[in-house]
C-alpha cells in the first residue's frame, strides 16, 4: 500500500513522533513518503535514517501554510498513492481543497483535544473554524487519537467518519534494560518529579512551579527536571518564574532530550499539568510504560490513559490540590516501598494491554483498507 502523509512539520511534538512510529515500524514502509510544510527539524533525520523519502515545503508558519497547493499536488499526482492522509488542521485543510482533484482515499487526522481560544494563535483558530465547515461540505474519514477529542470537535461542529486510533508505545519501552534506568547514585535519596513537554502556556508549567514551592516548605527532598523544547536556561521568562519562587535550586532545566535513560532515568513520578489542549499525551503512556506513575489534568485522555494507577485532577486545579497529589505521591513512595511497586507494575501492565504500537499499526491499515 503507497500512503503520503502530509504534516505540518517534522519538530519535536506528539504528532510528529506518532507519525516516526508509525512509518518505522510499518511493514510498508518503503511505501510511505512525506509531505512537510516547513523545513528540516527535530525528526527529520531519523526519516531519512529509515529510508523514507521527506519533501520540503519550506514553508512559514501562518496562514502563508496554505500557498504550496501545486507542488504537493505533482508530488501526489507523480507518486500515485492509494492513500493520502493529512495531520492536523492546517494540513488537513491543504488535504481537502486537493481533494476533489485526487484519485486515491483521503483521510484526516486530528491531534488536539479541544482548543482554548484564548490562548491559541489566530491561524489555529481560523484553521479550525475552516475545518468544521470543511467537514459539512465534504464526507470525510477522519481519524482521531482522543476519545475526548472526538467528543469535542463533533460539538463544535465537525462532520464525518470519525475513527478512534490512540497513540501507542515502542516495543523498545517495554524491551529495554531495567537497570539501564535506575537512578544515579547523587538522586537515589531524593524524590524526582519530571515534567516532559515543550515550553507553551497549554502545559500550564506556573502551576506546577507553584505546587513545588508549596511542597518545598515542608519536604526538603523534593526536586523536578523540565524536559522539552524550550525548557532550558536560555529561556528567560521560565527562568524568571524559577527565581521569582525561590526554586533554582530544586529544578533542573534539561531541554530537549533523546533517549529512555536521558528523559526518564531519574524520574520517580510524571506530571502533566495541562489546561487545554491534549489530544493523547505520549509521554504520559511512555512513561508510564517505564512503570513511572504520573499526576494529570484531566485534559484529552489524559485520565483514561491513567486509569487508576496514578492521580488525576480537574483540568481547572490550583497549585494547591496539585501539591496534594505529588505529596501523596511522594509519602508513598518515600514509607510504602511495597505499594509503590506494585503501582509501578500496574502502570506497565496497563500501556502493556492497552496501547501497543503493534495493535495500533493494525488499526492504521484496517482503517485505509476498509473505508
Amino acid at each position: 500500500m503507497k500512503v503520503i502523509h502530509i504534516i505540518n512539520s517534522l519538530g519535536q511534538g506528539g504528532a510528529e513522533h506518532s507519525l516516526l512510529r508509525l512509518v518505522k515500524n510499518s511493514r510498508d514502509k518503503n511505501q510511505y513518503q512525506i509531505i512537510s510544510l516547513m523545513k528540516e527539524d527535530f525528526f527529520s533525520k531519523e526519516f531519512e535514517d529509515i529510508g523514507v523519502k521527506v519533501h520540503y515545503m519550506n514553508m512559514k508558519r501562518g496562514l502563508r501554510l496554505f500557498i504550496p497547493f501545486i507542488k504537493i499536488f505533482r508530488i501526489i499526482a507523480r507518486y500515485e498513492p492509494d492513500i493520502v492522509q493529512s495531520w492536523m488542521y492546517h494540513s488537513n485543510i491543504i488535504l481537502a481543497l486537493l481533494s476533489p482533484f485526487l484519485r486515491c482515499k483521503i483521510f484526516w487526522n486530528l491531534r488536539s483535544g479541544s482548543i482554548d481560544h484564548a490562548e491559541s494563535s489566530t491561524s489555529t483558530i481560523y484553521a479550525l473554524r475552516l475545518s468544521a465547515i470543511i467537514t459539512k461540505i465534504l464526507n470525510l474519514n477522519i481519524i482521531s487519537c482522543s476519545k475526548k477529542g472526538i467528543e469535542w470537535h463533533k460539538e463544535y461542529g465537525f462532520r464525518g467518519n470519525f475513527f478512534y486510533i490512540p497513540n501507542a508505545v515502542d516495543e523498545c519501552f517495554f524491551d529495554h534494560d531495567k537497570g539501564s534506568l535506575e537512578k544515579a547514585e547523587e538522586n537515589k535519596y531524593i524524590f524526582m518529579v519530571s515534567c516532559v513537554g515543550r515550553y507553551a502556556k497549554q502545559k500550564n508549567h506556573i502551576l506546577i512551579l507553584d505546587a513545588i514551592s508549596i511542597l518545598i516548605k515542608e519536604f526538603k527532598d523534593i526536586r523536578i527536571s523540565f524536559i522539552g523544547k524550550n525548557m532550558d536556561k536560555n529561556n528567560q521568562e521560565l527562568s524568571k518564574h524559577i527565581n521569582s519562587r525561590d526554586l533554582s535550586s530544586f529544578c533542573f532545566l534539561q531541554g530537549p532530550k533523546n533517549g529512555l535513560k536521558e528523559i526518564y532515568g531519574n524520574s520517580d513520578v510524571h506530571v502533566l499539568s495541562s489546561s487545554f489542549g491534549e489530544g493523547f499525551p505520549n509521554v504520559v503512556a511512555e512513561s508510564m510504560a517505564l512503570g513511572i506513575p504520573n499526576i494529570v489534568t484531566n485534559i484529552g485522555d489524559s485520565g483514561l490513559i491513567v486509569g487508576k494507577t496514578g492521580w488525576v485532577i480537574s483540568g481547572k486545579a490550583d497549585a494547591y490540590q496539585l501539591a496534594s497529589k505529588i505529596k501523596e505521591a511522594y509519602i508513598e513512595w518515600k514509607y510504602s516501598k511495597n505499594s509503590w511497586k506494585s503501582r509501578q507494575t500496574q502502570c506497565i501492565s496497563r500501556v502493556r494491554k492497552k496501547y501497543r504500537l503493534s495493535v495500533t499499526i493494525s488499526k492504521y491499515e484496517e482503517v485505509w483498507t476498509n473505508e
